[in-house]
């Protein structure tokens, strides 16, 4: 039996891990994440992982997940480390030796990003950020099926101010006067 591979999934400043198989799907890795970062939005989030000498690799379908689980059996690496990051900011990872039996470790550095600051001053002064009208947007939605006062006209200023906030495009599927749907202009988006 071969020794398993753990990825290490890392969010901020927690970690939770999950055992890599041939038959772990990109979905159910997500569903993990969501289930154990409950604050996480769904479709506003990347996952990256390094590998020696590829510092930030993208993880987004099933088949860079099946490349990973095939570098990892063939290189014999027993600990993959995940960085999830949210959209509004931007994480580079480096590789670095830290002496355990993976040989890899990734550090994550959160950078502030210049649009959300209108500067990068701000990443490296100890003073607060500025608070910005738009701050409220970011939880603008919060739930599926979640009820709003004003009905459809609000529901559509709130999902125009969510998606202007989180950095994503939306096509309405159904847009009357009493029901709104709508999904991600993209079909690889995860937000649904």
């Amino acid at each position: 039996m071969e020794n398993p591979v753990v990825l290490l999934c890392k969010r901020g400043d927690s970690s939770f891990g999950v055992v890599l198989s041939h038959s772990l799907s990109f979905d159910c890795l997500v569903s993990k994440m969501l289930a154990k970062w409950k604050n996480l939005t769904q479709g506003c989030f990347s996952i990256s992982y390094s590998i020696d000498g590829h510092p930030n690799c993208i993880l987004d379908c099933n088949e860079d997940l099946s490349a990973l689980y095939a570098l990892a059996v063939t290189f014999g690496i027993g600990r993959v480390d995940v960085v999830v990051k949210e959209s509004i900011g931007s994480c580079r990872g480096f590789t670095v030796d830290d002496g355990s039996s993976s040989s890899m470790a990734v550090v994550a550095a959160e950078v502030i990003s210049d649009v959300v600051d209108g500067d990068m001053i701000s990443s490296f002064c100890e003073h607060g950020r500025k608070e910005l009208k738009s701050d409220a947007w970011r939880k603008a939605i919060n739930c599926v099926d979640q009820v709003f006062v004003g009905g459809a006209a609000a529901f559509r200023d709130s999902l125009c101010k969510y998606s202007l906030f989180h950095g994503f495009k939306f096509i309405y599927i159904r847009n009357d006067s009493e029901r709104v749907a709508a999904r991600c202009q993209s079909m690889k988006c995860t937000w649904g």
